[in-house]
């Protein structure tokens, strides 16, 4: 479902920055599977590209690039040209950004510009009163993406997020997050000491903290919680992501997925340090 490259080597994370790159990117793509449009990336580091498929109904997503220090306006994360226009939510994709302050999901829809609120804004992501979304998408954040039309695939391009380590920021029960780096994301790797840095282990999901996958080919959650190891079946592997049988979480997580932290309520906001996972001297 997902695919992603790095431009510069065709191929491998490990390539040269600070070097003018102006990268055309383009899909050629069988009669079967909607046309990408092309999309250009002019930057001084390094830039890449990641495809997804969006399929019908919920996708949760993120977007893996940057724009310098900067995350990539909502407006821009696709070519909403090859996406599901309308007139309102009900005939349109939509987008759901997480408030984790408001405990509440933000609501956006593609208008096709067909009435008067959105005269003129035609491709854009709107709320239901018409006015224009003015979000900004970080690779450490998630969304939804309900997908109106029929699977189609788009293709997200940047800059690689460079920082040599990036803080995730958790609050007590729900939050919508993914990997703060440009590239899949092992939350099990040994780069990533997560009880040091401050996740509540436990001895099952009802005590510690849990993260939810939506699996959008079975349309459901596939969840794993946080163990300190302290059960037959959890033995040596405190600190590790399992699933309610003990067994370890067999994938990485999608370049282009994101996914729900939920934090042990009352455990009070975890600052989680992460390494950048490549090489990009």
């Amino acid at each position: 479902m997902y695919t992603s490259q790095v431009l510069s080597g065709m191929g491998s994370l490990t390539t040269r920055s600070n070097m003018m790159k102006k990268i055309m990117i383009t899909a050629a793509l069988t009669a079967c599977v909607a046309v990408v449009t092309a999309q250009t990336v002019t930057s001084a580091n390094v830039v890449g590209y990641s495809k997804a498929t969006l399929k019908t109904g919920f996708n949760m997503v993120r977007m893996p690039f940057v724009n310098g220090t900067n995350g990539i306006p909502l407006q821009e994360v696709f070519d909403t040209s090859v996406l599901s226009q309308g007139s309102s939510a009900a005939n349109s994709d939509n987008i759901l950004l997480w408030d984790n302050a408001g405990t509440q999901y933000i609501s956006y829809y593609l208008t096709d510009g067909s009435t008067k609120a959105t005269s003129g804004k035609a491709g854009k992501w709107v709320t239901n009163a018409g006015a224009l979304a003015a979000d900004i998408a970080y690779p450490d954040t998630g969304f939804f993406f309900t997908r109106f039309g029929v699977d189609v695939e788009v293709i997200m391009a940047g800059e690689v997020v460079q920082t040599s380590t990036s803080t995730l920021i958790l609050d007590d029960g729900f939050n919508m997050v993914a990997n703060p780096f440009t590239s899949e994301w092992d939350l099990n790797s040994a780069n990533i000491d997560w009880i040091a840095e401050g996740a509540v282990a436990g001895a099952s999901a009802a005590v510690a903290d849990g993260i939810n996958l939506w699996d959008v080919d079975n349309t459901q959650y596939v969840s794993y919680y946080l163990t300190d190891g302290s059960t037959k079946a959890t033995s040596g592997k405190a600190g590790k992501w399992v699933d309610n049988s003990g067994a370890l979480m067999p994938n990485s997580v999608g370049i282009n997925q994101g996914f729900f932290y939920s934090r042990v309520i009352g455990a009070g906001t975890a600052a989680i340090d992460i390494a950048q996972p490549y090489n990009l001297d």
